[in-house]
């Protein structure tokens, strides 16, 4: 039974990270529902975004995204070269907005060029190295006790579920009791959900993320990414009806 389920993991992995390495331009749409260990709070954000693999897949993609949560917009953008972020204040579209840029020289872009693809959830997919491509090779020498897969439905999709446990580990200073969940479609064997659950100190920390694939692969110029560091503030109206299309 378990050198089924060994293979049977290790196919679903070998799929589904070959069909994320045929995605070279993404068009997508995110929900996330997240309580952290020190919140009582649970926050839901809701995203767009376009996405373009580089050429080096070890390198960040270049991406524009826009994250809506509680009564603003939050706007981010890489082109390979710079970030930049502003936020808008849905109360306030007739009033400019600041844009703050990092170049890749600076310490801030090197930490955070792909901290909201992390924090989305999405990072894992998207690189030469994607977790998929990582079970595949390795779960069966020493993860194998660790991952189990079930086919299940998923909003009325059919789904292959992985579940991962994590090892605990006898200190202070690590999560315990962890579950990460990766919800695969059959049709396409893309990755359509993503959850976790952890716990750490007594706290409890969950998240859910549900990815949507509005466009796979368009034609996408590298010109939507690039950033003018001259241009520092914006008109908000523009961003807002944009997202007004998405139901954002």
């Amino acid at each position: 039974m378990l050198h089924a389920q060994v293979s049977k993991i290790q196919e679903i992995s070998k799929q589904t990270h070959e069909s994320l390495n045929k995605i070279q331009t993404l068009v997508f749409k995110i929900t996330l529902t997240k309580k952290s260990f020190t919140s009582r709070d649970t926050i839901k954000q809701e995203v767009f975004g376009i996405l373009k693999v580089p050429e080096n897949k070890n390198k960040t993609p270049y991406y524009s995204i826009i994250s809506k949560n509680n009564k603003h917009y939050t706007l981010y953008k890489h082109d390979g070269k710079h970030i930049s972020f502003g936020k808008i204040n849905i109360d306030s579209l007739d009033f400019l907005q600041k844009i703050d840029y990092y170049y890749n020289n600076n310490s801030i872009y090197i930490s955070h060029k792909s901290k909201i693809l992390r924090d989305l959830n999405i990072n894992p997919f998207f690189t030469k190295k994607n977790v998929f491509n990582y079970y595949r090779k390795f779960y069966s020498t020493w993860f194998a006790k660790g991952v189990e897969i079930k086919e299940y439905y998923f909003k009325d999709t059919p789904v292959y579920i992985f579940s991962i446990y994590g090892n605990n580990q006898d200190s202070d200073s690590s999560i315990s009791n962890s579950i990460i969940k990766y919800y695969i479609r059959k049709e396409d064997y893309l990755p359509i959900a993503y959850s976790f659950y952890g716990e750490f100190q007594g706290m409890k920390q969950t998240e859910f993320t549900e990815i949507e694939y509005l466009e796979i692969n368009p034609d996408i110029s590298l010109e939507t990414f690039k950033i003018d560091p001259l241009v520092k503030e914006i008109e908000p109206k523009a961003y807002f009806e944009e997202m007004q299309k998405y139901n954002l």
